[in-house]
């Protein structure tokens, strides 16, 4: 059986104070980002949420800028 939960969230406006259900989904869920930009968002996330798998969608030349961040440390 799959099972799928499709929430639509602004992930900016997002906290672990104020959304405490990030810890109440399955290790090794996916949270897609999508017009997550360079991923800041999504990285503090995944640092908070470490059980999950991310994933951002973005042009392409936002994600050659996100990945460029990331590698530069």
């Amino acid at each position: 059986m799959v099972r799928c939960t499709i929430l639509c969230i602004d992930l900016g406006m997002l906290s672990r104070a104020t959304v405490p259900f990030w810890d109440q989904l399955p290790k090794g869920g996916v949270v897609v980002d999508v017009g997550g930009g360079i991923g800041s968002t999504t990285m503090a996330l995944a640092d908070a949420h470490k059980h999950l798998r991310y994933i951002v969608q973005d042009r392409g030349a936002v994600i050659k800028d996100g990945i460029a961040v990331t590698q530069s440390g």
